[in-house]
């Protein structure tokens, strides 16, 4: 029954993103609903925020998996404008395809049917160690800035990665655009953040092998060593799985501690969630995004550039922990937890403030540009 009344809520959910009835929509390629609750929460958060800017209150939702037909096309045409992402998007390996080279499989031919503004918005580069752009790729990238009204990445690593990769006279339309996930707080509302003594670890098992090599043992290990110091420290450790792969954890873990399974979650009720937990000790980018923008601490274990990228951008590089090149990883993870989040707490909580207001007044600034390509000014 409990099952039932998920998929039921699911549903619904999904109707109401997707109005099909209403005039005035704009169109969105996304995950609006993903097995992974981060991408479902960061596709509805994207939404939300040309909604307050009064851009639209309808959406004609395209799955960025599905397949491009003329209906598509012709549906888009028939909205104000074209929003691809936010997320990841720039990767060959997750919906892989022979026509575009990155997640959504549109073509050139078909890219170039389209007649409304396209924006792209908050789309991230995230390409893993070991894989390389080919040539179908650099092509669809070109053309795909080369079409657009406005190209906001996710982060500044982002941005000179895909500098390098397309032709000279699009770079300057390149900008900036965080994820907006990071400013959650200042576009959707929730409760008063209080302090619980509650932290979250989050585990990232996909692509094992290029996140951690032949250490994965090695760095599990000592990231749980890490879990039981801090929870020596007295408080309560949980796991949450961002999705179902995240639970692998589970293996190595004696049931030890409590896990929360959100890959199903809808977006308020991972926001719910969050507001519950102090830090966040993660691997998976909106398993530090998310928090981040909802006023939780943060540690990233780093196994992507895009962890990095995303604490350079808010001055916060000594959050993080690159897990391959640390020796002594739960040394690293018990130190700054207790640097930032016990000794230097009151400090650590002024940052996040400080840099989210950055973040959110450059997307105001991002969104008056978006807002005059879709009206037209």
């Amino acid at each position: 029954m409990k099952k039932i009344f998920s998929r039921i809520k699911r549903l619904l959910y999904l109707i109401c993103e997707s109005n099909y009835f209403a005039k005035s929509k704009i169109s969105h390629v996304t995950y609006c609903l993903a097995s992974n609750s981060g991408d479902t929460a960061l596709s509805w958060i994207d939404r939300r925020i040309f909604e307050k800017y009064q851009l639209t209150r309808s959406w004609n939702i395209v799955p960025i998996s599905a397949k491009v037909t003329e209906l598509t096309i012709s549906k888009i045409n028939n909205t104000k404008a074209l929003v691809i992402g936010g997320g990841g998007l720039f990767l060959p390996d997750t919906n892989e395809n022979s026509i575009s080279g990155w997640q959504w499989a549109i073509s050139k031919n078909d890219l170039n049917r389209i007649t409304c503004p396209i924006i792209v918005f908050s789309v991230g580069y995230n390409y893993f160690p070991g894989q390389q752009p080919d040539e179908l790729f650099k092509e669809n990238i070109n053309y795909l800035v080369k079409k657009s009204s406005f190209v906001g990445l996710r982060n500044r690593g982002s941005i000179k990665a895909v500098k390098n990769i397309i032709d000279e006279k699009y770079k300057n339309k390149i900008i900036y655009q965080p994820c907006i996930t990071t400013i959650t707080r200042k576009i959707i509302k929730l409760p008063p953040k209080k302090e619980t003594k509650v932290v979250a670890f989050n585990f990232a098992f996909d692509r094992a092998e290029r996140r951690f090599g032949k250490k994965i043992e090695k760095i599990i290990n000592q990231i749980i060593e890490a879990m039981y110091s801090i929870k020596d420290l007295g408080f309560k450790v949980v796991i949450v799985a961002h999705m179902k792969e995240d639970l692998k954890i589970l293996e190595y873990t004696n049931n030890d501690f409590e896990y929360i399974d959100t890959s199903r979650y809808l977006p308020k009720q991972l926001l719910l969630f969050y507001n519950t937990i102090d830090v966040v000790i993660g691997m998976r980018g909106h398993a530090q995004m998310i928090p981040f923008g909802v006023n939780c601490g943060i540690i990233s274990l780093c196994t992507h550039a895009k962890m990095k990228w995303f604490l350079e951008d808010i001055s916060a590089t000594e959050w993080g922990i690159d897990l391959l090149d640390e020796i002594d990883i739960k040394k690293s993870i018990l130190d700054k937890f207790i640097e930032f989040y016990i000794t230097n707490k009151l400090e650590s909580q002024k940052r996040i403030i400080e840099e989210q207001n950055k973040l959110y007044q450059r997307t105001l600034q991002n969104m008056e540009l978006i807002s005059s390509f879709i009206k037209g000014k």
